[in-house]
């Protein structure tokens, strides 16, 4: 068992912006449930949209979701945790203020396209936390973050009651920055500085994050020694193109099969509607109960039953 000593607090310290981050995300994946209705109301004083329109501002940052997915890895890999870490937040900050400040159709659809380059980075996130964690609070951290994108779509649903879409967007800037200022603070990832062969602030970096004991002694002595070993194997083999490598690992076969599993498995959540009803349950729960009212708190019924699941 892990116990209460610095680190525990240190490692607090990391999983602290890693929830903020997934909270903002939680609400940028909602917020088409609190946008689509003020824009498509017949009674609006503020922008006012088409149906086709509003589909539009929807559905643009997955769009733009995909150019995330393809330069994100590169970057995560080249760059580090940490850099790409305070990158995402501060592209959410700037989706957020262009939301807010937006005047029209064009300026909404370009805020949430800005959103979408950072839909990867739940993923990514998720990913780096692992890196950070301690082996026996990796479960539970990875679990709170997970119920932290839930907490922010239903703080999205519920903050529809009683605000406009605009103060909502105001408020996202908050926890976005707030994650941003954090990760200014971290140490970058022991498994990162290793791998580029940074050995001696590898080891540094997992002192400061696991402690001085005996047994994170042991880890990272393991840590670097694999890494040792594959630099040596790199220096062996010679210099690889990045294409070259890229096509030796596209060709490996436990790659491809990991490729199919994890498509298959992120298809089977998508094609079940899970993001989909997070952006347009509330309109959903109109066209059955015919009650606006209604509708908001059935969304938020389903965001908790999603926040506990």
């Amino acid at each position: 068992m892990c116990s209460a000593d610095l680190s525990f607090w240190r490692q607090i310290f990391i999983l602290i912006p890693a929830c903020l981050h997934s909270v903002s995300a939680g609400f940028m994946l909602a917020f088409p449930a609190v946008l689509n209705p003020a824009i498509l109301s017949p009674n609006s004083t503020d922008i006012t949209a088409t149906s086709d329109q509003a589909s539009w501002i929807a559905s643009s940052n997955g769009i733009s979701g995909i150019v995330g997915f393809l330069i994100l890895s590169p970057i995560f890999q080249s760059f580090g945790r940490k850099v790409v870490g305070i990158g995402l937040n501060v592209t959410m900050v700037v989706g957020w203020l262009t939301l807010y400040l937006a005047n029209s159709i064009t300026v909404l659809v370009l805020a949430r396209a800005i959103h979408g380059l950072c839909v990867g980075g739940i993923f990514i996130s998720a990913v780096t936390l692992s890196e950070y964690a301690h082996p026996c609070r990796r479960g539970y951290f990875t679990t709170l973050k997970k119920i932290s994108l839930g907490v922010g779509s239903l703080a999205c649903h519920s903050f529809a009651i009683i605000c406009t879409w605009r103060q909502i967007a105001a408020f996202c800037i908050i926890p976005s920055a707030l994650a941003a200022i954090f990760m200014l603070f971290w140490p970058e990832s022991p498994a990162f500085l290793a791998m580029k062969g940074r050995f001696g602030e590898s080891e540094k970096a997992f002192t400061w994050l696991n402690g001085n004991s005996v047994k994170s002694k042991r880890e990272i002595k393991e840590l670097l020694k694999s890494q040792m070993e594959r630099q040596e194997v790199i220096k062996k083999s010679g210099k690889i193109s990045i294409v070259n490598s890229f096509m030796k690992t596209i060709k490996n076969k436990e790659m491809q099969k990991s490729c199919f599993i994890v498509a298959l498995v992120t298809l089977c959540i998508d094609a079940c509607g899970r993001f989909f009803l997070l952006a347009y349950i509330t309109q959903i729960f109109v066209e059955i109960t015919g009650s606006k009212s209604i509708a908001m708190y059935c969304s938020i019924v389903s965001d908790l039953l999603n926040t506990l699941d």
